[in-house]
């Protein structure tokens, strides 16, 4: 992956005259903000000055006024998809044949291991999500964040900004640790 690109314009200008003169100009242009995203890396959201353009099989999928994270076009929502149906606060979201997801501002959270889960807005005590870790690289947190908080051993949730925390094994550069 290319973090910066620079590009270099040279240019040779002869004049002619009773003297020739050679000049030469070189202009050079670096952009170190037109670096590409990967999967799951944030690529836009309110303030957000760092790369907006994803790895040329991503899409760039605004999640929040203040986060838009890189995701391929398989588990993007694009325009014109239809958009699975979202099951309502306290449905059934575990379990059998179910394709919809939570809706906004809830999360699965399995009551009972391999058996059955509803749509809360936070895990309720006793239910077996209290024991649930979250792998490296899921979201753990942030402002507006509905979900499991907890990582796997080993791992830790580090803050990247206000409204987007991750499970990593060490905290990234420029992330808050």
């Amino acid at each position: 992956m290319f973090t910066s690109i620079l590009i270099i314009f040279s240019i040779s200008i002869i004049v002619q005259s009773d003297n020739i003169n050679q000049h030469s100009l070189q202009l050079q242009h670096a952009n170190s903000n037109n670096s590409l995203v990967d999967e799951f890396g944030q690529c836009g959201g309110h303030d957000w000055e760092g790369p907006t353009s994803c790895q040329s099989d991503l899409v760039c999928v605004k999640r929040s006024k203040y986060y838009s994270q890189c995701l391929s076009s398989d588990s993007a929502v694009i325009p014109g998809r239809l958009v699975p149906k979202a099951i309502p606060p306290d449905g059934k979201c575990h379990g059998g044949n179910i394709s919809e997801k939570c809706a906004t501002g809830t999360a699965c959270f399995i009551q009972i291991e391999n058996a059955h889960g509803e749509c809360k807005t936070h895990c309720p005590q006793g239910w077996f999500c209290t024991q649930q870790r979250l792998p490296e690289w899921a979201p753990c947190g942030g402002e507006g964040y509905v979900g499991l908080t907890k990582c796997k051993e080993g791992l830790q949730c580090f803050i990247h900004s206000k409204w987007y925390h991750e499970c990593r094994s060490e905290c990234p550069q420029g992330w808050k640790c």
